[in-house]
């Protein structure tokens, strides 16, 4: 790995609260804590506050802790991330997974594995290759895990995917010593289009009347109380964290319309109905036109895009596409955009992909009338 594009922020310039977030030991021994990924986003204050609170929810779930991290370890494996891998494997071992097991994570579908892990390795797997789960894995899932284990499968695999976004385009590198991720990275064969809503949902939103004043209180963070937040809510504590984390990408350094370029291609990509249609709706009062809509399935080569705007797109699809993002197009981001917005930047993707995972999982619709995702193959024409 290169030096980092964006260099962690060095000790001397941390202030007392930058000093009790990037302190936090996440995990207990071996310690996690001050590592490259904190002091980096300590950058933008924060997005380090909200995320942590998030992430520390998903790492301390319900879901038990050997299948957490046999999760992590196919995330990272996937999307080569050596920062992951790095702090992963020492838990992974506390956890119970044994070395042979660990080694096993890197590398083809081995039959070797209990049917239990194998379901959770094909979720991986198939969130990656094509943001949604074939009825034979989720029938897999369900019939070991209730609701609030299946949404947490599907938040851990994002949100580990969007950490690993923001550490492998930052080259965000893990300390000396620590496990180095094998090489031969996954890497998905194939961009199957993602299920965008056709059939009945998997799991139900909770009905209002089971609403408590907790739920009420967290939210939905957009104010628009969609079946997405009325089942993400059934996870209380993980809804909780993640609408703050939320509310503060759609509240932050990106404007509107570049947050909603980025929501738009993503969900093309993904062939996420509800993500099209959460940000087709808001697309108009952030000036974009409905050519430019049109054109966001284009990707970054339609003419009409400017510089910035062709490079968010870019960016976008080469997230998508390798989990990284190419020099040529990071040149043309920070020429555009301070450090903070970068940062930003990435985890507004990550986020994005999370949601897309989760509603297309998840079967869960746009309201009648929404807008609606073109047809299209969700592949783009080649990567930058």
């Amino acid at each position: 790995m290169s030096g980092p594009r964006i260099p962690p922020l060095p000790e001397t310039e941390w202030d007392e609260g930058q000093r009790v977030l990037i302190g936090q030991n996440w995990s207990g021994p071996p310690p996690g804590n001050r590592n490259n990924l904190y002091r980096t986003l300590a950058r933008h204050r924060e997005l380090l506050r909200v995320w942590g609170e998030f992430g520390r929810t998903v790492l301390h779930g319900g879901l038990a802790a050997r299948e957490r991290e046999l999760v992590v370890l196919r995330v990272a494996w996937l999307t080569g991330c050596a920062f992951e891998w790095a702090y992963h494997v020492p838990l992974a071992r506390r956890e119970g997974l044994s070395e042979e097991e660990i080694s096993r994570v890197a590398g083809a579908r081995d039959p070797a594995w209990a049917d239990e892990d194998v379901a959770l390795l094909m979720a991986v797997d198939e969130l990656e290759e094509a943001s949604t789960l074939t009825e034979t894995t989720w029938a897999a899932l369900r019939r070991r895990h209730d609701e609030q284990r299946l949404i947490e499968i599907l938040t851990v695999v994002g949100q580990y995917r969007l950490v690993a976004g923001i550490t492998n385009a930052s080259r965000i590198a893990p300390a000396a010593g620590l496990p180095t991720v094998p090489t031969g990275r996954g890497g998905a064969a194939s961009r199957a289009p993602g299920r965008v809503g056709s059939g009945e949902p998997r799991i139900l939103p909770l009905p209002w009347a089971e609403w408590d004043e907790q739920r009420v209180g967290s939210g939905p963070s957009s104010g628009d109380g969609t079946d997405l937040h009325r089942t993400w809510v059934r996870h209380r504590e993980i809804y909780r964290t993640w609408s703050v984390f939320d509310q503060l990408l759609q509240d932050g350094m990106l404007t509107p319309r570049e947050r909603h370029l980025l929501g738009l291609r993503t969900a093309w990509r993904s062939r996420c109905a509800l993500l099209w249609a959460h940000h087709g709706a808001a697309a108009p009062a952030a000036g974009l036109t409905p050519d430019e809509v049109e054109d966001v399935g284009t990707g970054p080569w339609a003419p009409r895009w400017s510089e910035a705007e062709s490079a968010l797109l870019a960016a976008a699809d080469e997230l998508y596409d390798t989990c990284d993002v190419s020099a040529g197009t990071w040149a043309v981001l920070v020429r555009h955009h301070d450090e903070p917005t970068v940062l930003e930047l990435l985890a507004s993707v990550g986020n994005h992909r999370l949601v897309a995972f989760l509603a297309n999982a998840l079967g869960i619709r746009p309201a009648a009338g929404a807008p609606v995702l073109p047809a299209g193959s969700g592949v783009a024409r080649s990567v930058r």
